[in-house]
């Protein structure tokens, strides 16, 4: 019986561990998210950024949309550094990085600015194979949560959004 009880405790606990957190940003914020400048060789990077800030922001209780603060940046660099070989020194593994800088604008003035990088790692073989467009779907995803987390903590530290 005690058994249940920590099972049904640890839970609990664990469904109340999602990631929305609408609280952090003013209630019925809207932020305008605009394609990144794209200054890498990677087609549709910045549609795929775009996406994920989009998606992310959902989770957070923000409305991407139309509205006074925009949400913008430059792709500086896309990077694949390999990281294991095999015997015939064919590429194993990979670490692709991304480096953005983003800033949010209100009538023309720079409310907050910030300079990102991220990083994953990947396969290129075996069980664990991934598609190069399937990683920077990823890398996109956990930029756009680092982003979007370093600007809720932006909106309590100087007050940057009304």
């Amino acid at each position: 019986m005690v058994k249940k009880i920590w099972i049904l405790l640890i839970l609990l606990l664990f469904s109340g561990c999602m990631r929305s957190i609408p609280s952090l940003f003013p209630p019925h914020y809207t932020l305008d998210i605009e394609l990144f400048k794209n200054y890498t060789w990677e087609p549709g990077l910045s549609a795929l950024l775009a996406s994920a800030l989009k998606e992310e922001a959902l989770h957070w209780g923000v409305s991407p949309g139309k509205g006074t603060q925009k949400l913008k940046g430059e792709i500086e660099s896309l990077e694949e550094i390999p990281l294991l070989y095999d015997e015939e020194e064919k590429v194993l593994q990979y670490r692709m990085e991304i480096e953005v800088k983003v800033r949010l604008e209100e009538a023309d003035s720079i409310r907050w600015k910030k300079k990102f990088k991220e990083s994953v790692i990947y396969f290129t073989t075996g069980r664990w194979k991934e598609s190069k467009r399937e990683v920077e779907k990823r890398l996109c995803q956990r930029l756009a949560r680092k982003i979007l987390w370093e600007l809720s903590k932006g909106i309590h530290e100087s007050s940057p959004i009304s």
